[in-house]
């Protein structure tokens, strides 16, 4: 344990700076007109480099560089144009205590996915918003278009998003994600804690690399011994000072330091240190979930339906 906290200490003392940009990609941001307000043929710009364009980093990725290559944010059908949403349930339009955010790319069965979580939501004893997206990219009035080559980097744009919009706590969750429980219980501990997590099987240096781990001022010896939880159910509340801080660092690490973004595991690699960092380490245990509706168990708290959505 003294190890371990001396590891974290040494990981806020070293800045490593980063100077990596992708020229690639920047061109091809240098080509849209606005932004700010992005058209269909800019999001098929941007499809296009990330599906085909010369991403010479993506090997780092390894089981997950396909996946970064084939993420759809607009698609080829008619009905595949980037949607998005806000609903306001058992609570006030103008209502910005409790959001949670669910997004969707083109791929599989993840829009079907989303309308049902949408629709569950609805449904439910909830109180507070929902922010749904189906393609595009979130936060784009916000400044965060030029993030859209980062492998999975739309997960902390929609929480800036939802910063922007004024929304004082916020919970993502993923597509395949049923809650078994009432969100309610759910933010009602985000607020007492500040955040909320599901923990994990491994640790952060299972799925990391030197290069991510030097852009965000550690090594892989110190990511080893750092737990790594589910970024697919996260939650912060960001009037939490902690909390706050966690958010914009990961914000600032995947906008400066592009390198950190490419290991196998990104955005999960990236708030696990962070939350480690800051010794945010309350996560829910992963036994509360189920990977399979046979799995569910008087206490389980989330389904993950991963089968739904592929």
């Amino acid at each position: 344990m003294r190890r371990l906290k001396n590891l974290l200490l040494n990981a806020f003392l070293v800045s490593a700076v980063c100077s990596y940009a992708d020229p690639h990609a920047d061109a091809v941001y240098a080509q849209i007109r606005d932004l700010k307000h992005p058209t269909q043929a800019d999001y098929r710009l941007i499809q296009n480099y990330l599906t085909f364009g010369n991403r010479p980093f993506l090997y780092r990725l390894k089981d997950y560089e396909q996946r970064a290559k084939d993420i759809k944010i607009i698609g080829r059908r008619p009905r595949e144009v980037p949607r998005s949403g806000s609903v306001a349930v058992n609570c006030a339009p103008n209502d910005r205590n409790r959001c949670v955010l669910v997004y969707s790319s083109f791929n599989e069965r993840y829009p079907q996915g989303l309308e049902r979580l949408v629709d569950l939501i609805k449904h439910s004893d909830f109180k507070g918003h929902v922010l749904y997206r189906v393609g595009g990219w979130p936060d784009v009035e916000g400044g965060s278009l030029t993030l859209a080559h980062l492998p999975y980097a739309f997960k902390v744009c929609y929480f800036k998003e939802a910063e922007r919009l004024g929304f004082k706590r916020v919970f993502w969750l993923d597509a395949a994600i049923v809650p078994l429980v009432s969100l309610n219980d759910i933010f009602q501990t985000i607020e007492e804690q500040g955040y909320f997590t599901v923990g994990n099987t491994h640790s952060v240096g299972q799925h990391f690399n030197t290069y991510a781990a030097a852009a965000m001022g550690i090594t892989v010896e110190a990511a080893a011994q750092m737990p790594a939880c589910s970024v697919g159910i996260l939650g912060f509340d960001l009037t939490n000072e902690r909390a706050k801080k966690t958010l914009d660092r990961w914000y600032e690490i995947t906008k400066t330091s592009e390198e950190a973004s490419y290991s196998s595991r990104p955005e999960l690699n990236i708030i696990s240190v962070i939350l480690n960092q800051m010794e945010m380490t309350e996560w829910l245990d992963l036994g509360r979930t189920a990977g399979s509706k046979t799995r569910i168990q008087p206490s389980t708290v989330f389904w993950i339906d991963r089968a739904f959505v592929h």
